[in-house]
C-alpha cells in the first residue's frame, strides 16, 4: 500500500504523502463498538451513518495526534460474516460484500477491504476530499487499490 500512495492517481487524494505513510503504518485497531448498516433506496445493504463502525480517525487530544483506527470485532483476515446491526436489528452482515457493492464491484478480497478503509481513514486525516461521498470512495478504490 505505501508504494501505491507514492504514485500517481493514488497520490492526488492526499496531501503530504510522507505524513500520510506514516499515519498508515500506524494505523491500529480498537473496539469501535456494533457495526451498523441500513438497507438503501436501491435495496442493498450499506452503512449506516458515515462510517459504519469499521475504522475511527480518533482524534487524541492528550497525545495531540491522530489515530487510524480499524474495529477490532471485524476478523481482517477473513471480512465475510460478521454480528452487527441491520436496520437496528441484530443480525450477520457481510461487510466486504457491501463495500465491493458501494465501489461498483462484484467482489473485494478481504485484503482490499482492510486496505480500502486504511485509505479511506487516511483521507479524513490527510486527504483532499470528504471520503464518505460516493465518488470519493470510488475513486480511493479505482486510484488506489483496485
Amino acid at each position: 500500500m505505501q508504494q501505491d500512495l507514492k504514485k500517481s492517481p493514488c497520490a492526488k487524494h492526499f496531501g503530504n504523502i510522507a505524513n500520510t505513510i506514516k499515519k498508515v503504518g500506524e494505523a491500529g485497531f480498537a473496539d469501535l463498538g456494533n457495526l451498523t448498516f441500513t438497507t438503501a433506496k436501491n435495496g442493498s445493504v450499506t452503512g449506516e451513518g458515515a462510517l459504519a463502525g469499521l475504522g475511527s480517525t480518533d482524534s487524541n487530544v492528550f497525545s495531540y495526534r491522530d489515530n487510524i483506527l480499524l474495529n477490532s470485532q471485524v476478523n481482517w483476515a477473513v471480512s465475510l460474516r460478521h454480528s452487527g446491526n441491520l436496520r437496528r436489528q441484530s443480525g450477520a452482515i457481510r461487510p466486504c460484500r457491501c463495500l465491493a457493492f458501494r465501489v461498483n464491484e462484484p467482489s473485494m478480497t478481504p485484503q482490499q477491504f482492510m486496505d480500502l478503509e486504511i485509505l479511506h481513514e487516511a483521507d479524513h486525516y490527510n486527504g483532499y476530499k470528504n471520503p464518505d461521498t460516493l465518488k470519493e470512495e470510488r475513486a480511493l478504490w479505482k486510484d488506489c487499490v483496485k
